[in-house]
This record gives C-alpha cells, structure tokens and sequence, in this order.
C-alpha cells in the first residue's frame, strides 16, 4: 500500500513554530500504538489503498509547536500527574494547536485510527473517548468479579489464627493466564488455548483420563504434534467443546457465581458461606473429578458426560476466580481494577544458577560440553534450595520424555495399521467395506501396468497388497480377540482393585470430614447468636453446641482413622505392583516415582492416627468441660463458663477445619496414587492385548507363503517413510530393530556395569573425603551427566547434531533417521525432539548412585536399622502349646512403660521351654531386636548386624522406632524392645552379664526401650543386676498343667493309650517340657513305660549324686542342703541356722556340675527340689523313708 512520505530534511531540529518530531523509537511506538499517524505532506491527499496511487507532496510547512507528551500521556492508560485529561477541554488548551494542520501529518480516510487534523475534526478526542470506555469497561468488568449475589461470611475466629488455605494447584503461568482473562486482556479462548498447553498442568491432568489418538489425529496432523513434541490438540479447546462451553465462553463474573453456587450446594449451606466452606467444598469436587477419571480408567470406558480433566480442571479454574475475589474484596470497586492493570513488575534477572535450575534439552547439551572440572565446581556452589528444584526439574524432564515416548509409540502403532488405508486414499479403519472396495477398484484401474505402463508395476503391486492388508484387519476385526475393542474383557490384578476401593474409601472419609467441618462454622455462628441471650439461656444454649462439637470431633476422629487405613492400604497396592511390574512400571509416565510417591502416601497417612488421638482427646475435654458446669456444686460463674465455651466452639471448628484441609491433601495423593495404578494396569492389559495380536498375525502369515516370499524379495529395498504402505518392509525394519536393540541392550548392560563398578569405587573414595555432603554431590552430577553421555558418545555409530533445538541421529549405512529409546524402544521417524533421545535409564541410575550414596551416610544407616526393626518378630518353628506364662510375658509388654523403666528377667527350670514361651509372646510384634550374647564381643556384633557404628547411633534408633510404634496404635506396645539371650553354653556367662547389665540400666535411665533378658541359665539371672530389684521384673517358667502337657504329648505323636501310660510318669518330673518329649520318644520307640520310669528315677538320682558333691568356698553344702530340703517340702531359704546359701554360687556351681536335683525360686525366694522325682531320689540316696 503506498503511504505518503515527507522529506528527512524537515526533521532537522524541532522547531519552536511547529508541531515537533518524536523525540525517539519508543515514542514513535507508543504513538503508533495509540492511533495510526502517517508521515506526510498535507496539501494533496490521495487514496491509499492503491498500491499504484502516486501522491504528490510539496514541501512542509511550519506549525506551532506542541509536546509530544501531551498526546503520549494518555497511551499507557492512566493520566499523568501533571496533565490532566480534562485539558482537552479547556479552551485555553485548544488555542495552543494551530488550526493549519502540520506539514508531516497528512489524513488517510481510510486508514483506522487515523488522525484528523482538519479544523472540524475531532478524531483525537473520538479515539480518546473510545479509550476511556475501553477503560470504564475493564472497571466495570473488575466490579462485577467483586460482586455477587453469594454473601461471603469472614471465616476467621477472634483470638485464633486462621488455618492457611490451599486453593487451587495450577502454575503461575495458568494464574496470570486467568489474571489476564478476568482483566480483559485476553479471550477466553485464549485463556483455555494458555491452560491445556501449560506442561505443569499436564502432570496432574494425564491420570484422570488418558487420550488416545486415533487414526483421523494420524491423518490430520497429531503425528506431527507428537513427533516435534507439542501435546495433542484437547477437544476442549474446540468449537462446542465442554470446558469452553461451561467456563470460557462466558464471563468471569458469570463463572464465579456458577463457582460459589456449586460450592454452597456441595458444602450444604446457603447464600451465606464463608471462604473456608467454599474452599472446601470446591475441593470435594476436584476430589470427585479425581475418583471419577480413576472409575472411568479401571474400566476403560469413557464416562457418559463431559470428561473428568474437563470437570477437574473447571474446579481449579473455580477455585482460582474465588481466590482471586477474596483477595480483591477488600480493596474495593475502582482501587481493584486499577492494580489489576497496573504495570507489572520487573522480573529479577536470571542469573547463571537461576537458569542451571531448569533442566531441558539445552541445559542437557550446554552440559554435556563442559570439562568435569567445571561442573563438579558449578554443583559444589550450588544451594540445598536449588538443588532440589533442578531435581525437580529433571523429573518434569523425564515425565515429559516419557510421555513423549508414549506418544511416538502410539503413532507407531496407528501408522502401521492406517499405511494401508492412506495408500488406498482412505481416512483409516472406519472405512466401510464399501468404501473399501470403492477406492481398490478406482485407483486398480489407474494404476494397472497395462494402462499406466511397465513402468507402474511397483505402484500397483503396492495397492495390491495394502488392498490384502485392509481385508485381513476388517475380518479380524469380525472376530472377537483380546486386542483393540475388547481391552475392557482383559482380567485386572487384585491390587489394582484393592487400591481403586480403598482410594474411594479415602476419599469418601475426606469428604465426609470436610462436611463436618462445614457445619463446625454453622456452631460458631449459633454460638454468636446463644451469646446474645440471657446468661442462664446462653449457657444452656452454648453447653448444648459444645456437645455438638464433640459429636463432630469423634466423627472427624473416626474418618480420620479410616482415611488412615485406606492411604496404608493403597500404598502397599503400589508396592505390589512394583513386585508385579518390576522395571517396565519406571518406563510408563504413570509410574514414574511409583516408590517414592507410595512412601509419601504411607508417611502422610499414619499421621492421621495422631490426629484422630489429639481429635479424641479435645472430645473428651469438652464433654468433661460440660458434666462439670452442669454440677450444681460447680464454682465457676456463668459469666466465665459462657466465655469458656465459646472459645471451644471456636476452637473446635479450627481444629475440624485443619483436620479437612489435611484430609483433603492425603485424599488427593491417595487419588493420584490410585489412578496411576489404574493407568499402569490399563497399559499393562493394552500391551498383553497388542502381544495376543502380534501373535496371531504371525500365525495368519504362516499361513501364506507365497506373501511371505514376496516380503523376503522386497525386504532390500529402501523404505518409504513412516507411512511406508510395504508391510514387507516394515517387516525387515522392525527384525531389523529388534536385533540392533539386543546388540545395544547387551553393550548398555555392559556400560552400565562398568559404571555401577566405577560408581563404587568413587563412593568408597568419596566417604573419605569428610562429613561435608556438597564434594559428594558434585562428583555424582558429573558421573551421572558423564553416563547419559555414553550413549551417544560412539562417533562410529551416530553424530548428534542441534538444529534449533531439534536433534537427529543419523545411521552412517544409509540416510535414513533413526529415533532411539536406550533401554525402551527403537522407531524409526523423519524428526526426533531432542528430549526423545536423553536416555530415561541414566535418570535411574542417578537414583541409585544417589541412594547408595544416602545409604552409606550415617542418615541412611539410621533409617535402614529402623526399618529392620519394624518388622514384625517372625512366628516360632512348628506348633505352640498356649500358656499361661506366654500371657505373664505379653501382660509385661504391654504395661511397660517410661515411668516402670524395669527389665524382664526371664528364667526358669532347665529344659523348661523359656526360649520357646518369649518367642511366641513377641510374635508378630514390630520394634523387637533379638540378639544373642554369645561372648564378650556381642555387643560389637550386635551394631554390626544393625548397620550402625556407635551406642549413640544406636540409641538414635530406638528414638526413631518409638517415633513409629506411637503410629501403629495395633502394636501391643509403644516402645522398642532388645530381647537378649543368653544361652547355656555362653562361655564366662556370669562376668557377661555385668555388659547386659549395663546396657539395661543406660537404655531404662534414658527410657529408651524396654530390655527383655531370657536366660537359659538360672545362675545367669542371678547375676544380672541393673540397680536392684526395683528396676527388675522376674518371669519364672516353670512345668507345665496337665493339660498343657497332654496338648505337647499329642503335638509330639501321642495318642490317649499313650498319655495314660506316661501320664504319672511325668506328672512326677513336674511336667517339665523336656521330660514329656523324652518320654513321648521313649514311648513311641515301643520302651514299655516301667522301664522309661526305671531311665527317668536313675537320671535323676544321677543329678542327686552330683548335687550332694557341690562345695563352696571348701564347704560342703550340697549335702546339708538335700538334707534340709528333704525335711521340708516348703522348700528352704537361704539361710539356715546362720548358715548362707548364697544363691548366685550355687546356681554357679550347679551350672558347671551339670547337677539340676535343685534349683532356686526368684519370686518364692526359696530353694526346690526340681521335681517330686529328685525328691524321691534324694531321700533314697540319704537313707530316709
């Protein structure tokens, strides 16, 4: 279009006569960007819009002067302080401007915006008029999000603090997106084009529902979307498509009413809500959306209405406008509008470690090219802060990749199955059989070599085949199989189910919680209301909603408890689908962190169980509060109680509130977690259904050899591309593929070898270098970057190459570009994003040079010994005969607490089955550490089997299983347990015992844990002293009752005619556990029983004999001691006639003589014969009848 001109020379200087010049670009812009001005002469005007007018000027003219200023003022929005607007008004003002127009302005008619400076025209003060409308507009646009007709109640409480909100979990991005549409700045379609294409977004969206492409997205460009790594076009950014219907196509204003209107009636309230009720009630419908995307993936339909990321991500934009009026309220009308458009600002500029935060294919390719030198000093300068975000960075990366990949593969899969369609001139496989023959018999008769010449044959041998090909897919289709439709029939796992049910479970709990913290407000507001009446009134009325309360806090204790189970529920679902899946899970987008994100499940939700304690606890305390002001002898003044009460209110609807927002979030990651196992199984069926597909085409090719021979003859011949419509050259370059992909599976595994070896070697060096974690970091960054490097480190295979941020790998055999998966896939494509080739196994290996690298920290050792601890105690060997003792040693664990600080000395007859009732006492029992003392050394052993260095390492430990058994309210006891045993054979028992000792007395002076000691000798118990018998309990286990001994006789192979026989001979060895299996031996070896009582009676007097030869000190005591116990059956004490027994050395004595005829009572206090047969014995022996 030819535009008049004007001559440089006129704009020598500015003139005090004339209008000036712009004094730079930036004026210039702003000029422009108000109103069209066109440089000129004005004394001839001519059209145009043709581009062939010529116009001719003569020279400028001169004017009087006036600012640029005064016409720039106004541009950016809001007039300056020292013009006003209204000065265009003032007469004063317009005298200023001469009527003769300036020489270099000349009026274009047809142009918009064009100035008008003829003497009637009044085209500035138009376009200035237009732009304060435009203004007035965009106020009035901010007023009406500020208003409606939801009357928003203040949530917050006089004397507490208000719990932090959480709203919506969209990007900064998406938040000035939707800032920018509230403004006016921006469309609603523009607003929903910035939201479905926000990466961040994507993350939290894909699980809900996972689109698939189809052949028409092959055909209409969605390939090329996936293969240069734009996500695939949302239906909801579409003409009529839900989102845009239901949220975009209207007003903010319109939107935030529908939001509160939905939030109201999901929180059962009115008109009058407050901001908490809203914000929890629209997050019950985020929570809704997430269970039903989670439905809709276990059964791989799509629901009926709108899709559920649609209704997911309604309920963010929802909750974003509410936060956004919220935050606006206040401010009021004209004030708000005005900071809306207020200039943004300045963005602090990105420094070199702001920008080696983001992890992208640049930063990757920048890094890759630096010295290790360097990039061990960059990470060493690097923040804790900063390294966490890039780890996150490179997560995000990864995820991106992974979907990337997932994408390439689908159009992989729909390229073969479309080649031959596209060949055909067909829109994919829904084409009609009609349609079908139709296109075959057009383009057979163009293309027949007799028509088109020799020359075609290739062409038409091509339509022949993909004309086959089509016809073999339409009758399998025909035909029920397990692939394509049929994916819905394919079996799911059990954890899959279980994880889906106890994800609803979770999330019914979280609503249910959040209902009662919605009706915990409606209590405050009648508590405001009961304050208003007369004291006695008020009292009533208030005791009456503090009950109320309490019924809300036991139900919020109850939910809280059952959120607990589900969330420990869903986790171990995960951990059995990473048993199930094994490696193939880390390679699908959805599982992706599968571990970690089930440890953080676990974490969060057994936290609930204190909660719903601490929840029960306030219940208790109200209702306590109130049984005593309705005593008539209560001294509080009514004035007090009614002050008392309402402060509990208060306080009740901020805890329930705290305790929604918390079961909200682990509702949601419970959610999260449970789609991504719903998607993992999906893509687990898909890819058994595209395997039982693969399969049965191999077998249909069987069957046609001659087809076969055809593809071998062609399998030479260079391809075609991707939509290559020769399936025999496919054919080749998928056998191709596979057999390259073997060879690079075997070197990877090879390199990676290499590396894990390497990797060692440098974490050993590493663990010298001190205490500092930073030199660490550094050199596992280089190592890692060094490795996603070897893959393309081979010049003889590739040559990587950037070209606008695109990579492509080029085979030196022929010219054909080559995508390549490390450890994934092979395709074959004509352009590969550079994020495709990173090597997603290198991020694997980071984690696990990064998780050795923990676990050799002293952390890592910590949290590895209280992992071993928390297993439950393993079940004894064999079957178990119950007794009573078993319930003694259960009743001590459970009661042990800090305040008894006592250690359980467990001893007993020999042979009398201590090991066996301590074993099956802790059974099942978490926290139990069982060590035996065997030596001196034991307990240098014993934190060497744990993984820790030191007591105080050790001691660390048991603080940190305290920590978890406090969390696992169905463990019988709260506290960690060491079980020490000490076995008969232990050399130097008794000078062991003063170690043990010592360390029972250091861990019950702490109150670490309580200290099980079973000993298998009784002069091992005599020797434990750990401050006296305050800080000691005994256990005695002695023989068993009748009835338990005839339980062990049957155990052991026994029938009835058995037990009457051997009955009175064991009844007289006190039922000791070792005499009954050696008679039940005995019995069953056909040994008639006079002569297994004639065996027992001389064992016995054997033990008698070595007894009465016991001396101590050169004193004879085992005599005067049969004598004794002989005379009295009560049993005898320790000392007789002035005579001390010291039991310690005779229990010393007893043990070495092997002499067990007596034996020494701890809690009697007495010495025994060990059976009325040694009594018998005994007095044979010393002649008394």
């Amino acid at each position: 279009m030819g535009l008049p001109t004007c001559s440089p020379n006129s704009f020598s200087s500015r003139s005090p006569a004339g209008l000036s010049r712009p004094s730079s670009r930036a004026d210039d812009a702003r000029l422009s960007g108000a109103g069209r001005f066109v440089l000129g002469r004005t004394e001839k005007k001519a059209y145009c819009g043709d581009a062939k007018a010529n116009v001719n000027v003569p020279r400028c003219s001169s004017v009087p002067g006036v600012p640029w200023s005064i016409l720039l003022e106004n541009v950016e929005g809001s007039p300056t302080k020292n013009v006003a607007t209204a000065k265009f008004k003032d007469p004063a003002f317009k005298s200023a401007l001469n009527p003769e127009p300036a020489s270099w302005i000349c009026e274009v008619g047809s142009a918009l915006g064009s100035v008008q400076t003829s003497e009637g025209s009044d085209a500035l003060k138009q376009w200035l008029s237009r732009w304060q409308q435009q203004m007035q507009q965009r106020n009035l646009q901010a007023k009406a999000i500020l208003s409606t007709t939801f009357q928003l109640k203040p949530a917050r409480v006089k004397g507490l603090d208000a719990p932090k909100q959480e709203w919506c979990r969209l990007s900064c991005k998406a938040k000035r997106a939707i800032q920018q549409w509230v403004a006016g700045d921006i469309g609603g379609r523009h607003c929903l084009m910035l939201l479905e294409h926000d990466a961040a977004i994507d993350f939290f969206i894909a699980p809900l529902d996972h689109k698939e492409m189809s052949a028409s997205d092959v055909g209409s460009g969605g390939a090329l979307c996936a293969l240069s790594g734009l996500p695939l076009d949302a239906p909801g950014s579409r003409e009529g498509g839900w989102l845009y219907r239901e949220v975009f196509s209207k007003t903010p204003a319109m939107v935030l009413e529908e939001a509160l209107q939905a939030a109201s009636a999901e929180a059962e309230c009115g008109k009058a809500v407050s901001a908490d009720q809203v914000n929890l009630g629209l997050r019950q419908l985020a929570m809704k959306a997430q269970a039903d995307g989670m439905r809709s993936l276990l059964s791989s339909q799509e629901p009926n209405g709108p899709r559920c990321s649609d209704e997911y991500m309604r309920t963010q934009v929802w909750l974003e406008l509410v936060r956004r009026h919220l935050a606006e309220a206040p401010k009021g009308g004209q004030s708000s509008a005005f900071l809306i458009h207020a200039k943004p600002k300045a963005r602090p500029k990105r420094t070199g470690e702001t920008a080696s935060q983001l992890w992208d294919d640049g930063q990757f390719l920048r890094d890759l090219e630096k010295p290790d030198g360097e990039l061990e000093a960059e990470a060493s300068r690097m923040t804790l802060q900063n390294l966490r975000r890039q780890n996150q960075s490179m997560e995000t990366y990864m995820m991106r990749v992974v979907r990337q990949r997932d994408y390439l593969k689908h159009v992989m899969t729909l390229a073969d199955e479309c080649a031959s369609y596209f060949v055909l001139g067909l829109d994919g496989p829904t084409a009609t059989t009609e349609e079908i023959k139709k296109a075959y018999r057009a383009l057979a008769l163009k293309e027949h070599p007799d028509k088109a010449g020799i020359k075609n044959k290739e062409r038409f041998q091509e339509i022949q085949e993909a004309y086959a090909a089509v016809l073999r897919r339409s009758k399998s289709d025909v035909q029920p199989k397990a692939g394509g439709t049929e994916l819905a029939s394919l079996p799911l796992h059990k954890f899959t189910k279980d994880a889906v049910f106890y994800a609803e479970q979770a999330k019914d709990a979280a609503e249910e919680i959040s209902l009662l913290a919605c009706r915990s407000f409606e209590l405050c507001a009648l508590a405001a209301e009961a304050r208003g009446l007369q004291k006695r009134a008020a009292l009533r009325e208030l005791m009456a909603i503090t009950r109320q309360g309490s019924v809300r806090l036991r139900g919020c204790s109850t939910n809280m408890r059952v959120l607990r189970v589900s969330s420990c529920h869903v986790a171990e679902c995960a951990g059995q689908a990473l048993e199930e899946y094994g490696q193939w899970a880390a390679s699908i987008m959805s599982g992706v962190g599968l571990q970690e994100r089930g440890e953080v499940v676990k974490t969060t939700g057994l936290t609930c169980g204190m909660t719903a304690d601490h929840l029960d606890d306030m219940a208790v305390n109200d209702e306590n509060m109130v049984s005593m002001l309705e005593n008539p002898e209560c001294s509080i003044d009514q004035a007090s109680a009614i002050r008392v009460l309402s402060e509990s209110t208060a306080r009740t609807a901020t805890v329930v509130r705290c305790a929604a927002d918390k079961a909200i979030c682990i509702a949601n990651s419970v959610l999260e977690l449970g789609c991504s196992l719903a998607m993992l199984d999906q893509e687990r069926r898909r890819e058994k259904a595209q395997k039982t597909d693969v399969v049965e085409s191999a077998v249909g090719e069987s069957n046609r050899s001659s087809q076969s021979n055809l593809h071998k003859s062609e399998s030479s011949e260079t391809g075609l591309g991707l939509f290559s419509p020769k399936a025999g050259h496919r054919g080749a370059r998928a056998d191709g593929a596979n057999e390259g992909d073997d060879r690079e599976d075997g070197e990877d595994r090879e390199e990676s070898e290499e590396d894990h070896e390497d990797g060692e070697e440098e974490e050993e060096a590493g663990s010298k270098d001190g205490q500092d974690g930073k030199p660490k970091q550094a050199k596992l960054l280089v190592r890692n970057l060094r490795w996603l490097e070897s893959p393309v480190k081979s010049p003889e295979r590739v040559t990587l190459t950037v070209r606008q941020g695109w990579a492509q790998i080029y085979s030196k055999q022929n010219d054909r570009i080559y995508q390549t998966y490390p450890g994934f896939m092979s395709l074959s494509c004509p352009y590969v994003p550079a994020g495709v080739i990173l090597p997603l196994a290198g991020l694997g290996f980071t984690g696990l040079q990064a998780w050795r690298t923990y676990r050799a920290s002293d952390e890592g050792r910590i949290r590895q010994a209280v992992k071993k601890m928390l297993k439950p105690y393993p079940d004894p060997e064999g079957r178990v005969v119950p007794r009573d003792v078993m319930q003694t040693i259960k009743g001590n664990i459970t009661a042990w607490s800090r305040q008894t600080k006592r250690t359980t000395i467990v001893t007993g007859r020999y042979q009398a089955g201590k090991a066996v009732a301590v074993n099956d006492a802790l059974r099942g029992v978490r926290g139990v550490l069982q060590v035996s003392v065997r030596d001196a050394s034991w307990e240098e052993k014993m934190y060497k089997e744990l993984g820790v260095g030191d007591y105080g390492m050790f001691k660390q430990v048991l603080h940190r299983v305290a920590v978890k058994l406090q969390k696992m309210p169905d463990n019988p006891t709260s506290y960690p347990i060491l079980l020490l045993e000490l076995p008969r054979q232990a050399p130097a028992g008794e000078s062991m015992m003063a170690t043990v000792s010592n360390m029972a007395k250091d861990l019950a002076t702490d109150a670490v844990g309580n200290v099980i000691v079973s000993c298998s000798s009784a002069a091992f118990a005599l020797a434990f002293d750990a401050g006296g018998s305050a800080r000691q309990q005994d256990v005695w286990v002695g023989g068993f009752a009748k009835d338990e001994a005839k339980q062990l006789a049957m155990l052991n192979g026994c029938g009835e005619d058995d037990w009457t026989k051997i009955q009175p001979i064991v009844e007289k060895c006190d039922y000791r556990a070792g005499d009954v299996v050696d008679v039940c031996t005995m019995i069953k070896s056909g040994m008639p029983s006079e002569d297994i009582k004639a065996k027992l009676e001389r064992r016995a007097l054997d033990e008698v004999v070595g007894f009465k030869s016991l001396t101590v000190n050169g004193a004879d005591v085992g005599h005067q001691m049969l004598r004794e116990l002989s005379q009295s059956p009560a049993g005898m004490r320790k000392t007789v006639n002035s005579v001390r027994y010291e039991p310690r050395k005779i229990a010393a004595e007893i043990r070495n003589e092997n002499a067990h005829a007596v034996l020494w009572h701890p809690l009697m206090e007495r010495y025994l014969f060990a059976s009325e047969m040694h009594r018998e014995a005994a007095k044979t022996l010393l002649g008394q009848p």
